[in-house]
């Protein structure tokens, strides 16, 4: 297993108790399922940071993937110990078993997960070996990718069933399939629709009648009729379900529906933590007063304390919050020199080399010790700076947009003077990939790839 070190970011909690704790953060190849359960923990007080690590070693302001899986292995005996208590020998062997093939599990699951929602609810998933690790662990999981009746039609509904997303597609596959077979065999139908000459023939010598040859051939027609009526039905079935499936996949590609955002809401309790998957990426959703929030765990925020949460659904969505879910407000202001050159900086790579790397003050060279305060401070204000720098871009995006709507009729007479800033990047994400902008709105900027096999 390669050995990759994540940073933890130190933030306050207010649930169970108010108190100081850490959360690990996520690179772009991090074993996202083991990263989401330990933030689930420890947020909840069941593992301490100091958990994370060897004995006797402490905090070390972050852990690798075999601290992770070290820390899981313990959270998983600790709780086989308290099942068997004043248990029966059977009862007793029967959790050994289920804990040793949880601890299987969760060493597959830092190398990925296969993941098949079922689209009929938040909570269901096909059940497989690895994804038995998050019972294992006392977390529970949920995705927001599920079908309802209100949002996108019975016929829908009934369409996309029960199924998971592997049948779901392979059903695609074999309706289209059914229907392009089903062309072929009316070009069939019709060359054996014709009466062989030989028939008529001999019919018209026997008869000596046309009107006769002409009876012949409607009872041959009639005779083919029933089985292509049937036929017809069957495929006007298959085409209409198979445009119901696809149009369900591409309309929800985000993985993410309306029904599935309320499913989740009444489904999570207040301040419980939960594992959610979305877009091939496992985090962590908690609810507070109604309102649902995502952690942030990108390790491009690891030097800015007060971003923490991200508002999911309803009025907060996309907004960022601090650890008390409170609104973040930036606490410093980018000047034209700033945004230049985080502009420049945020050009070549997702997350900036600035948030990895300060300038070492006196000697001009680079440190990758991130925990000094003076490479914080830096680090902090560039967060800002690139985060001013996307929100002046939209404006000018939104503004670019307003303006071609209202010059569609009449050529421009200005020429639009930011054309030549860059534009938002795009990646691929999902079993149903779909294009969405790299900006610090989204906790999943630089985390939506290669983290679960689908």
């Amino acid at each position: 297993m390669t050995e990759h070190f994540f940073a933890s970011k130190r933030m306050e909690t207010l649930y169970p108790l108010p108190r100081s704790t850490a959360i690990v953060t996520q690179s772009e190849n991090g074993p996202c399922p083991l990263l989401a359960v330990v933030n689930a923990l420890l947020l909840s007080s069941e593992i301490e940071p100091s958990d994370l690590n060897r004995p006797g070693v402490g905090d070390v302001g972050g852990c690798t993937t075999e601290g992770l899986t070290r820390c899981l292995f313990d959270v998983i005996d600790a709780r086989l110990r308290r099942r068997s208590e004043n248990a029966s020998d059977e009862v007793r062997m029967s959790a050994e078993m289920a804990a040793a093939e949880a601890k299987s599990a969760t060493s597959d699951a830092a190398r990925g997960l296969d993941v098949n929602v079922r689209f009929d609810d938040c909570e269901r998933f096909e059940f497989t070996r690895e994804m038995s690790f998050f019972d294992a662990c006392g977390t529970r999981v949920m995705h927001g990718w599920v079908v309802g009746e209100g949002e996108h039609g019975g016929e829908s509904v009934d369409a996309v069933g029960r199924d998971g997303y592997n049948r779901l597609t392979e059903r695609l596959i074999e309706l289209r399939t059914t229907v392009m077979e089903s062309d072929t065999a009316d070009v069939s139908a019709q060359d054996e629709a014709k009466i062989p000459s030989e028939v008529v023939e001999a019919n018209v010598e026997r008869a000596g009648d046309r009107e006769e040859r002409e009876l012949l051939e409607h009872a041959m027609k009639l005779s083919l009729e029933p089985e292509k009526s049937a036929r017809d039905e069957a495929l006007a079935r298959a085409m209409r379900e198979a445009d119901l499936i696809e149009d369900f996949l591409n309309t929800t590609a985000s993985q993410l529906t309306s029904t599935g955002l309320a499913q989740m809401r009444d489904r999570i309790n207040e301040r419980e933590y939960v594992v959610w998957f979305r877009n091939n990426h496992f985090s962590v959703v908690t609810k507070l007063d109604g309102q649902l929030y995502a952690l942030v765990t990108d390790q491009g925020y690891l030097h800015e304390p007060d971003v923490v949460w991200e508002g999911l659904g309803g009025a907060k969505d996309g907004m960022f919050f601090t650890s008390k879910f409170e609104p973040f407000v930036p606490h410093a202001e980018s000047g034209p020199e700033a945004m230049t050159a985080t502009s420049a900086s945020s050009a070549s790579s997702p997350i900036p080399d600035a948030f990895l790397r300060a300038s070492s003050a006196g000697t001009g060279e680079s440190t990758t010790n991130a925990f000094e305060p003076d490479v914080e401070k830096s680090d902090h204000a560039l967060a800002l700076e690139l985060q001013a720098q996307y929100e002046a871009e939209d404006r000018l995006r939104a503004e670019r947009e307003r303006r071609r709507a209202s010059e569609r009729s009449a050529p421009p007479t200005v020429p639009y003077a930011d054309q030549s800033r860059p534009s938002s990047s795009t990646s691929t994400i999902g079993a149903r990939k779909t294009a969405s902008r790299k900006k610090p709105s989204s906790s999943k900027s630089a985390l939506d790839s290669s983290c679960v096999v689908m």
